[in-house]
């Protein structure tokens, strides 16, 4: 996926590519003491296991199912950084390939799914694009939800999931700072 990092939830600090260091990742029931990051979404724990925090968020909000690697990759990408879009009747459209890896999880069936952006679909009595009726306010973006939010917090006292927010995405990536 590339070179990314993140701010914890509690101090809103850079957690820097290729650094050691002590964080939790919060989750509902438990917290999991990472010492490394890579710089790539993989911490390190203190026995050594390493934890993909993609994996980790689809499997957080799955505990019932089994996720291969692969799957839960998908599911923790589209979980962190996907969108669905919404008209003004509160119909909602999915990009399939986004949507795809949710399918046997969540209900999609009330989904319009498309293919692609330049897909061109009725909103309203209007034909368009996908990126025309974004541009034109037809459809509005909208944050796919999950149960368990991507939550890291800096300190174990601060460890405490329903006080921390989410963790945002590092504006520096965790290397380039200024």
């Amino acid at each position: 996926m590339g070179f990314f990092s993140f701010l914890t939830s509690d101090r809103n600090e850079s957690i820097a590519g290729g650094s050691h260091g002590e964080w939790w990742l919060v989750g509902p029931k438990e917290s999991l003491k990472v010492t490394y990051y890579d710089g790539f979404g993989r911490f390190t724990t203190v026995s050594g296991e390493t934890v993909n925090v993609l994996y980790w968020l689809a499997r957080q909000n799955f505990p019932d199912h089994y996720l291969d690697d692969e799957d839960a990759f998908e599911i923790g990408v589209t979980l962190r950084h996907g969108n669905f879009y919404v008209d003004h009747l509160s119909n909602r459209y999915g990009y399939s390939e986004c949507m795809d890896c949710l399918k046997r999880l969540i209900n999609l069936d009330d989904m319009l799914m498309f293919q692609d952006f330049q897909q061109e679909i009725n909103v309203g009595g209007v034909v368009a694009s996908i990126n025309e009726h974004l541009n034109e306010e037809r459809l509005t973006q909208t944050r796919i939800p999950c149960d368990v939010e991507l939550k890291i917090a800096s300190s174990e006292r601060n460890a405490v999931y329903e006080k921390l927010t989410e963790a945002k995405c590092c504006p520096y990536l965790g290397r380039y700072y200024s």
